[in-house]
């Protein structure tokens, strides 16, 4: 949740993304995470739906 005077308020929600990759011997690297941020609400509309 965000409040901000000049974009006012907002609500978001983190996406993950998780891979993994295999070596040719069939064991298991590190898994690579990757996160991203998605605006699920910026108005009161908006916001009336998601609660």
């Amino acid at each position: 949740f965000e409040d901000d005077e000049i974009s006012g308020h907002r609500l978001y929600r983190e996406i993950r993304k998780i891979e993994t990759k295999r070596f040719k011997k069939g064991l298991p690297t590190q898994p690579i995470i990757s996160c991203q941020w998605e605006t699920v609400a910026s108005n009161l509309d908006e916001f009336q739906e998601v609660s």
